[in-house]
């Protein structure tokens, strides 16, 4: 996704679908009611704020929970004022730069409490250190880098988009090709442990 509204028209489809209809419709006209059509689009931004906040209670009763979805709703707003103001830039920063703030909204994500995000984001952006040579051995040698590693072309290359896949592949067996072991390597790389460590498993 290059932006907040294409990542969410594709992420848990059903649980947005339904907050989008049954929530966010009724409050942004509630909104619209009370202050005016002049006031459309702060309408627009306090719907979609309250809306995922309410969508990150929905993951628990945690504010690790609320405060991702309040995040994701404050990125929705400034991608409908990115849009409203008609700034483009190149399609691959724009997806490099987004794929970054859905990463940090991970680690909010997964924040059970203060000390944890705050030691949790320290890592992240190098005060805890940059690592080693051994550990970026290690990571070569991990199943799932090579996974991974064949994924990471097709991340921004559109060829995976699920709307345009048969479009993509048909007269192209090089595409085709990739996909297959794409697909083989991630049958044969799925463990219990993985599979329970994922952290969306309990969901």
């Amino acid at each position: 996704a290059s932006n907040p509204g294409e990542f969410w028209e594709r992420w848990h489809m059903s649980l947005s679908n339904w907050f989008r209809v049954y929530l966010f419709g009724p409050l942004s006209r509630n909104f619209l009611r009370k202050w005016g059509s002049e006031k459309r689009e702060q309408a627009q931004y306090a719907a979609n704020l309250l809306t995922m906040s309410l969508v990150g209670l929905w993951h628990g009763a945690g504010w690790n929970f609320i405060l991702w979805g309040a995040y994701h709703g404050i990125l929705l707003n400034l991608g409908a004022m990115w849009k409203r103001a008609n700034r483009q830039i190149h399609p691959l920063v724009e997806k490099l730069v987004f794929l970054f703030f859905i990463l940090i909204g991970w680690a909010l994500f997964m924040g059970q409490n203060a000390q944890y995000l705050t030691h949790l984001f320290a890592q992240l952006f190098g005060f805890g250190g940059l690592g080693s040579r051994s550990l970026a051995l290690n990571l070569l040698k991990h199943d799932a880098t090579l996974a991974l590693l064949f994924a990471l072309p097709l991340t921004f290359s559109g060829i995976a988009e699920a709307a345009n896949l048969e479009k993509q592949i048909q007269g192209n067996k090089a595409a085709l090709v990739l996909l297959g072991v794409i697909t083989a390597l991630c049958i044969l790389l799925i463990s219990d442990a993985a599979a329970n460590n994922f952290i969306y498993i309990q969901f």
